[in-house]
């Protein structure tokens, strides 16, 4: 069984991997959105994410022809997670 502390540790770790990750992936227009993705805990738990209000628009795309999915921080969670053999 992992300690507590050291599995805190590996969260905070293999957070921070998936954060870089989904940076490279980011798309970039002004850069803000690149620039807000972080990693912050709260409790126990450990989140990768951005407060920018039209990231979801970005991942997930609207229903307009125009503004297609662009995701990147769904690819750099499965990315880092292939490398842990999840």
């Amino acid at each position: 069984m992992i300690p507590k502390d050291e599995l805190k540790k590996l969260e905070k770790r293999i957070a921070l991997e998936i954060e870089k990750e989904a940076k490279l992936l980011c798309p970039v227009d002004t850069g803000r959105l690149r620039a807000s993705i972080q990693t912050f805990e709260v409790g126990f738990d450990t989140y990768v994410g951005t407060p920018v209000e039209y990231a979801s628009f970005v991942e997930f795309g609207t229903s307009k022809p125009s503004y297609p999915k662009q995701p990147f921080l769904r690819p750099a969670v499965d990315k880092v997670k292939a490398k842990y053999g999840g």
